[in-house]
């Protein structure tokens, strides 16, 4: 990979097997230089979930995550109005239903269960892990519901989004999984 400079410190992290990726970051002037080189060939293989059963373990290919933030916090406080201002939104009508059967249910555990399972049934699962501006924020409800399908960002939109008109604090988690 190209050496790259940066006016601010980077946080980096390497994934793969080991050996395959040395990395070295210096002071370079006012910059600092980071070089990422690839030791090894890689070969890449497309993931087959019924003969890979921990789907989220280490990647067997080298990746490279790189930011300008010191702390998963930092990111947390970043995006939180946006998440805050897609959980304004309108609720999309179709979702009503849902929410007046889960309002008739007696327990927290039975009104979420309501909720999670209507959700489901409005909307197939699409993961979606491109590179964009909006990786960590989710759709707005109302372009997920018209589209039929969207990620767990965008199934948990739903989710808080009914439980506060429920009456509930609730509040989007954003988990750092790792691999």
């Amino acid at each position: 990979f190209p050496s790259h400079d940066s006016e601010i410190p980077l946080q980096f992290k390497t994934y793969g097997p080991a050996g395959q990726i040395k990395e070295t970051q210096r002071r370079n002037g006012d910059n600092f230089e980071y070089t990422f080189t690839l030791l090894k060939d890689a070969y890449f293989r497309t993931t087959n979930e019924s003969d890979y059963p921990n789907w989220s373990s280490e990647p067997h290919y080298p990746l490279i995550q790189i930011t300008s933030l010191k702390s998963w916090n930092e990111l947390v406080d970043k995006i939180k109005p946006q998440l805050e201002q897609r959980l304004a939104d309108t609720l999309p009508s179709q979702y009503n239903d849902i929410l007046a059967k889960a309002g008739k249910e007696k327990t927290f555990t039975d009104k979420m269960d309501t909720l999670a399972a209507g959700i489901n049934g409005e909307l197939r699962y699409l993961g979606d892990w491109r590179a964009s501006a909006d990786y960590y924020i989710p759709r707005a409800i109302a372009e997920t519901s018209q589209r039929g399908f969207g990620d767990c960002k965008d199934f948990s939109l739903a989710l808080v989004k009914m439980a506060r008109l429920l009456g509930y604090k609730a509040h989007l988690a954003l988990i750092y999984r790792d691999w």
